[in-house]
């Protein structure tokens, strides 16, 4: 593992703590989702407000993919060199 590699990998696990320790959270209400923002996980937006798991899934599976993406990258053009 490079140098390159490392520092992305830094990156992408700041990146998800992050997301996890501020999820998105919404409200329902009658049958229908109110967004509710960001928040610290322990202090939620309002009283009724959860964490939206399926936004915050897709978050971290696109963050996972792109930093898996870049780490192939960078491993194969040291490769090359």
């Amino acid at each position: 593992m490079n140098e390159k590699q490392k520092k992305i990998l830094k990156i992408v696990a700041f990146l998800i703590i992050g997301m996890l320790l501020f999820p998105p959270f919404h409200t329902v209400w009658k049958g229908s989702e109110i967004p509710e923002g960001y928040s610290f996980i322990f202090y939620p937006p309002r009283g009724g407000a959860i964490v939206d798991k399926e936004m915050l899934l897709i978050q971290l599976l696109v963050v996972s993919a792109v930093g898996g993406i870049a780490f192939i990258i960078r491993h194969d053009e040291t490769q090359t060199k």
